[in-house]
């Protein structure tokens, strides 16, 4: 893409590469700043200001989706730029939504492990999702079931078989985060795992498989056989 085209944005190099469509060649660090970089008038120190974010936060997806509240509590931070990170997640999370949707989600896993990270993978909180699917597999809904603590989320086998029948679905499959990065699973787990299992096999309901993310991991019961 020629100067002539770019205008004066072709003195920002990374501002060239995205209007190029040249995102590839970009990192964490270079797209935090440009986000930065929006939410501010002035746009001395955003180098600084992303570098300090990535030390704390450890990703850029640790950041997009961090709480307003820890946010905050970095130097220079203010509401315009949180707002940004928040359309900058709700993006991500939308356009790797729509990848599972258009998609049966068993043939599909890769894809349905990606979203859930981006849902799940960077939260401090433990958070309990699930995918509610229909005869052909494909997807009728995936819902937020339950909040937790970092390292605990109560889970309520009777509501899932009760939602999954409102729905009309004929499988589940359910998913939640280990904020520790751990995604071996706890003997709580394990039990609550059977327990909705139980529940759902007389009434023909299928749970396919129950998936624990982190953010760079994830385990699946189904092939770990632990179902």
């Amino acid at each position: 893409m020629s100067n002539k085209v770019l205008g004066p944005v072709a003195r920002d190099s990374v501002e060239a590469r995205l209007l190029a469509g040249e995102t590839n060649t970009l990192t964490e660090h270079e797209l935090l700043e440009a986000l930065l970089a929006r939410g501010k008038r002035q746009r001395r120190n955003v180098s600084r200001q992303a570098k300090r974010l990535l030390e704390r936060f450890g990703s850029l997806g640790g950041v997009i989706s961090e709480d307003a509240e820890l946010l905050l509590e970095t130097p220079c931070m203010d509401e315009k730029a949180i707002l940004l990170f928040r359309l900058a997640h709700s993006i991500a999370t939308h356009l790797t939504r729509e990848q599972v949707r258009t998609r049966t989600v068993i043939s599909s896993t890769r894809e349905l492990v990606d979203y859930c990270r981006v849902v799940l993978g960077y939260q401090r909180l433990e958070r309990f999702l699930v995918f509610f699917l229909d005869s052909k597999n494909a997807l009728i809904a995936d819902e937020l079931q339950q909040r937790g603590m970092p390292a605990y989320v109560p889970v309520f086998p009777r509501e899932i078989i009760k939602r999954a029948l409102v729905l009309n679905a004929s499988s589940i499959i359910l998913v939640h985060n280990h904020p520790s990065g751990d995604p071996c699973p706890s003997s709580e787990d394990i039990r609550t795992t059977n327990s909705i299992i139980r529940l759902a096999e007389p009434l023909g309901l299928r749970v396919l498989d129950h998936l624990i993310i982190s953010r760079s991991r994830h385990l699946s019961f189904k092939e770990r056989g632990l179902m």
